[in-house]
């Protein structure tokens, strides 16, 4: 497909393949992350889910392509975690959050996500969210918690 559709293939969109599997096939495949025998790489196994769950979801380029922004992941990475959280979650507890879900995505850690999606790599997760998200995400007293517009 990738040869004959250029346009379908994620390395041209700067999209990890296995990010894209994680995220938008998990509902129709088992996806395990198997390390090598040297410890060092890793390899993703994909089996056919047994009981898939039954999704709308396709892959359409140009649905994916507005995504490809690096502060739009971050800011939809942190939105989901205060999302799930209720009223509000310690900064600490938000970094720890963020840090297993990049990784659950096929990155190293903050850093790594950061560096690939053209966000500075030293920053803390405080600094991109006063950066990228103020009008968003409210940081006090040591907690991070979404302004809810009613």
């Amino acid at each position: 497909m990738i040869k004959e559709e250029p346009k379908y293939n994620l390395k041209n969109h700067k999209i990890k393949p296995s990010s894209y599997l994680e995220e938008y096939c998990s509902h129709l495949l088992d996806i395990e992350k198997r390390i090598h025998k040297n410890a060092v790489n890793s390899s993703y196994w994909i089996l056919e889910k047994k009981n898939p769950v039954k999704s709308e979801k396709s892959f359409h380029v140009e649905k994916v392509t507005p995504e490809l922004d690096g502060v739009d992941k971050l800011k939809r990475i942190i939105k989901e975690i205060l999302s799930n959280s209720n009223n509000k979650i310690s900064i600490s507890a938000l970094g720890l959050r963020f840090s297993k879900k990049v990784q659950s995505m096929g990155f190293d850690n903050k850093k790594e996500f950061f560096k690939q999606v053209g966000i500075r790599p030293n920053i803390t997760i405080s600094t991109a969210i006063n950066e990228y998200m103020s009008e968003e995400v409210t940081l006090e007293d040591g907690h991070a918690s979404l302004n809810r517009r009613d």
